[in-house]
């Protein structure tokens, strides 16, 4: 367990299968931006799926759906191997929820609206804008990959999505390799005024997750060469796809999310034969 970070493959490849509006295509799904979203022609299953040929066998271990409009009671099943016809693969996810349980056993208090089920309501997905994440019990190598939703009952009549991540799962160093005072924050650019009246205006915006780290006890070469390289490669504009604890259950989509730098960062001694790399991170709006 611990923090790992998805930041390759995230626009390779090439994508078929579903029906997707013309002017909304599937190919938006490989748009970093999240605003530029792909929308199928309905919300049947024959519409709500995609296929994507990489040319050759990739090692993937997280799949995102970021920025979609899909419903409490959705689920989704990925499928990988070296069959494009998919009458064999290398790994099936079966179908999941798309919104498994967000809450522990015991944690909400009788009363509360989501105690019964422990799960999210079509508000709660909306007002948290939150993403779908799968992360496969061990990393998935294949050349295709299919992923297909069943959210037929969608009040919207069909399925939308912003982006698409597919990407190896990087951890770094160990289990538990998350420093002493590791901050989960948030951040917003609402602007607020008063006026002369005293009246207050808010232009609302939305809020977005931050990550402030550190990555401690690493050795030089892992420190060098695969995480500075990474946060070198990503710089100030690129993305990375940030899971704060890979082995978490109720919290995993509450603390993952597609992000970018805040601020680049260097490799600090902080003994001999280890290495600490701070790191802050700020969600992709």
């Amino acid at each position: 367990a611990g923090i790992g970070f998805g930041y390759q493959r995230l626009t390779e490849g090439t994508l078929s299968r579903g029906t997707w509006e013309t002017l909304l295509p599937q190919t938006n799904l490989l748009d970093p931006r999240r605003a530029v979203v792909a929308r199928t022609s309905d919300a049947t299953t024959t519409a709500t799926q995609l296929q994507r040929d990489y040319g050759a066998a990739v090692e993937l271990g997280l799949i995102a759906i970021v920025g979609s409009n899909l419903q409490a009671t959705a689920q989704w099943r990925i499928r990988a191997g070296s069959d494009a016809t998919f009458a064999t693969h290398t790994y099936d996810s079966g179908w999941i929820d798309c919104w498994p349980e967000q809450w522990a056993v015991g944690v909400l208090p009788a009363g509360h609206p989501n105690a019964s089920t422990r799960t999210f309501t079509n508000a709660d997905i909306a007002r948290r804008r939150w993403d779908v994440l799968h992360l496969p019990p061990t990393p998935v190598s294949a050349r295709y990959w299919r992923i297909e939703f069943d959210d037929t009952t969608n009040t919207d009549g069909y399925v939308e999505v912003g982006v698409l991540v597919m990407a190896p799962l990087y951890i770094p160093g160990h289990d538990d390799n998350v420093g002493i005072g590791a901050e989960l924050g948030r951040t917003s650019t609402t602007n607020v005024g008063t006026a002369l009246s005293g009246a207050r205006y808010v232009d609302a915006r939305p809020i977005a997750r931050t990550v402030t780290l550190t990555i401690p006890a690493l050795d030089l070469d892992e420190a060098v060469s695969v995480l500075h390289d990474m946060l070198l490669d990503i710089g100030l504009d690129g993305l990375i796809y940030v899971v704060f604890d890979t082995a978490d259950v109720e919290l995993l989509q509450r603390r993952s999310f597609l992000a970018t730098q805040v601020e680049l960062s260097a490799v600090q001694l902080v003994q001999y034969g280890q290495q600490t790399v701070p790191i802050k991170l700020i969600e992709s709006l």
